[in-house]
């Protein structure tokens, strides 16, 4: 990804192409139909907000009681097994969905 930055001739422009390029590092839904690159500058603050039905799925799942921080999928890329944080699921939750709207760097 980081490639992408630097060389814009690198980045896939088809969901099959993201596929291929992230070699499985993580997890395209299917249901995608399309790819888009926005780059934020310096002096902007973008937040990413995921759709409102995945968040009330989420939401609903982890008050439910039925779902544990361990079910929670997190990427691969961080290297920890979700279940290890200490966290309750809702909690874990809302942290990745602060983590995805606000994911700029610095």
């Amino acid at each position: 990804m980081i490639e992408w930055v630097f060389d814009p001739a690198s980045r896939p422009t088809t969901v099959e192409q993201l596929k291929e390029q992230l070699g499985g590092a993580v997890t395209v839904d299917d249901s995608l139909n399309a790819v888009m690159f926005v780059e934020t500058p310096l002096d902007v603050a973008v937040f990413r907000l995921p759709p409102k039905e995945m968040v009330q799925a989420s939401v609903d799942r982890a008050s439910s009681g039925t779902f544990e921080p361990g079910d929670y999928p997190l990427p691969d890329f961080y290297q920890v097994d979700a279940g290890d944080l200490g966290l309750d699921a809702l909690t874990l939750f809302q942290s990745r969905v602060g983590d995805y709207s606000t994911g700029q760097c610095e």
